[in-house]
């Protein structure tokens, strides 16, 4: 992933200050991500996605094409909020066990 990140990043934006900038990070968030040491999170795909037609399953694992259709863009950006709502979800389940687990 961190070779699509930069691929997008040199298309769209040029320098790690542009595209650090858009997506509202550091430059050093942006170098973390280029260089594998921290994955880009969900809403900045999202945004990638809705923005510049990114297809996640290209960023995420190098399939498909890199821009997506526009049919494509509106589906693949619903079943992605879809899952990231589902996380949250888990999350907060993840939370209530833990505490009934201290009690």
């Amino acid at each position: 992933m961190v070779d699509r990140i930069k691929e997008i990043r040199e298309k769209f934006f040029k320098t790690q200050a542009n595209f650090s900038a858009y997506l509202g990070l550091s430059k050093q968030n942006t170098s973390d991500y280029e260089r594998g040491k921290s994955t880009i999170p969900t809403k900045h795909i999202i945004k990638l996605a809705n923005d510049y037609k990114i297809n996640p399953t290209w960023l995420l694992l190098g399939h498909g094409n890199m821009l997506l259709s526009d049919t494509e863009k509106a589906s693949t950006t619903q079943q992605i909020q879809e899952l990231n709502d589902r996380i949250k979800e888990l999350e907060i389940e993840n939370k209530v066990l833990k505490e009934l687990i201290k009690k």
